[in-house]
């Protein structure tokens, strides 16, 4: 590739690179950008590393540093290190979006996992199509209480619980993207919101998806501001750590679990995965994410360890590992 042809392409890779890392706060289609910014940095040092090593450019060279910042700072909360885990917690919560039917068993392989992690709940997303009733049944029975339908539309959510919960709420019936939760056996109340929101490939989902998360983050405020309660966020927001959507939600009281450099939707490449599962702390709590195993989904699960700040002597996680 000679270096004229390489120019253009390096230009609108740098351009994008700009428009991810400084303007996603402009809202579509810059947010968009903001969310494939890896990708355009990616290319930018592509391009720029062959200029310099095919045509010997210096000025090739200089643009390296230069994209790196811009992919960096752009994406800062990305290179955040992952926040210590939460020991002995009093609730351990599997999120997990099984799309993409690679594997005949993700389901199976999802409840597996919560049971060797030793978890008291699963919210789950996108059940794939052949799943039956009795399959929900039978890889589900260390988990009696059932919320939601594991069916049907692919934003649908269901729980499943070692431990009792009440549904106290719904986050919106058009996407069916999730519910309000309330486990009462914990020391002080705690709101537990699932949502999978709308990919943002089109203006109207795009605000849609904005919607919903800003939704929740306010529902979830005002019952924390109502009863010194805690509550945790968690979900497939469809959007990177880095947007200007999940930037918000901590100006909402929200406080983001980082998991590190690790991405939650998988790529080909490994590098281009990206950060679009996440988890939120509101309140009075301790609470921790981590990226669980492969469960044969394009999705890695979350696993979120929380710790009430005011513990009771019998804990959920204790109760029902008395059962």
């Amino acid at each position: 590739m000679g270096l004229p042809k390489i120019l253009p392409a390096l230009a609108v890779a740098l351009a994008a690179c700009v428009a991810a890392g400084m303007l996603s706060g402009l809202g579509w289609p810059f947010e968009l950008f903001a969310s494939l910014l890896p990708q355009f940095a990616f290319l930018a040092l592509l391009l720029a590393g062959a200029g310099w090593f095919l045509h010997q450019r210096r000025e090739m060279l200089l643009l390296l540093p230069a994209v790196a910042f811009l992919a960096v700072w752009g994406a800062r909360e990305q290179f955040l290190p992952a926040g210590a885990q939460v020991r002995n917690p009093d609730l351990r919560i599997i999120w997990a979006n099984m799309g993409n039917e690679r594997d005949m068993r993700s389901f199976a392989r999802l409840m597996a996992l919560a049971r060797s992690e030793g978890a008291d709940m699963v919210l789950a997303s996108e059940f794939p199509a052949y799943l039956s009733a009795e399959d929900v049944r039978r890889e589900s029975r260390d988990f009696p209480h059932i919320l939601g339908k594991p069916a049907g539309a692919r934003t649908n959510i269901a729980v499943f619980s070692r431990v009792p919960v009440e549904e106290v709420g719904g986050v919106s019936e058009r996407w069916n993207s999730g519910f309000l939760l309330e486990i009462p056996a914990t020391p002080t109340p705690l709101t537990i919101a699932a949502a999978h929101t709308p990919t943002p490939m089109l203006p109207r989902n795009m605000a849609r998806r904005d919607e919903i998360v800003h939704d929740i983050a306010a529902a979830l405020s005002a019952r924390i501001a109502a009863d010194a309660a805690a509550a945790l966020l968690v979900g497939d927001f469809n959007a990177v750590s880095w947007s200007a959507l999940l930037r918000s939600v901590a100006q909402q009281g929200g406080k983001r679990l980082s998991y590190g450099w690790r991405a939650s939707w998988r790529s080909s490449w490994v590098l281009l995965g990206l950060p679009i599962d996440h988890a939120f702390a509101f309140g009075a709590m301790q609470a921790s994410a981590r990226v669980g195993a492969d469960i044969g989904s394009d999705h890695f699960p979350l696993l979120v360890n929380v710790k009430m700040h005011q513990r009771a002597e019998t804990s959920p996680r204790a109760t029902s590992r008395a059962k």
